[in-house]
């Protein structure tokens, strides 16, 4: 999370009345700790995406345990900050570019994890913004999709023509 992409995506979903998984980089939840506060306030899912965004299926699965549970406990320690409460536990990680292994698969269930992947891939949209993105993502949606979408100016740009075209399709 960061600067105006991510105020910006918060207020759009808030306008449409939906909710976002945000897989948050361990290493920047604590310097946007308000970012993450606003998520769980307007009832977002938080996850993570280990300490620093890194290729978790590189490192060993120590490494891996110590990534993922690290991030956690940033994130944690940033809303308790706020709060003066314990923060939830994130108990859902979506790897770093999607890469998996049965090594990360392994860590992820003794930690009590999920791994999230997505079914349509919205950063990858190519084509003139946003018109051509939102068709291309439209397109491959159906029921229980998940989109994956970043934290970026393109995200803002396309966020609400998108969302627009979904509740017209029947999508909640």
């Amino acid at each position: 999370p960061g600067d105006g992409s991510t105020t910006a995506i918060l207020a759009i979903l808030r306008a449409y009345k939906v909710k976002g998984t945000f897989f948050i980089v361990g290493d920047r939840a604590k310097a946007n700790r308000r970012y993450v506060d606003a998520m769980l306030a307007e009832k977002h899912l938080v996850g993570t995406q280990g300490m620093r965004g890194d290729d978790l299926t590189a490192l060993s699965k120590a490494d891996m345990a110590a990534s993922i549970g690290n991030s956690a406990r940033l994130v944690a320690d940033a809303i308790e900050g706020l709060h003066a409460v314990p923060g939830p536990q994130m108990r859902v990680l979506r790897p770093p570019q999607g890469r998996c292994s049965q090594a990360l698969l392994d860590v992820t269930r003794a930690l009590g994890y999920t791994v999230v992947l997505w079914s349509v891939d919205g950063v990858s949209a190519r084509g003139k913004w946003p018109e051509q993105p939102v068709q291309r993502i439209c397109a491959e949606v159906k029921g229980g999709s998940i989109i994956r979408l970043s934290d970026s100016v393109e995200t803002t740009r396309m966020l609400a023509r998108l969302l627009d075209r979904l509740l017209e399709s029947g999508y909640e």
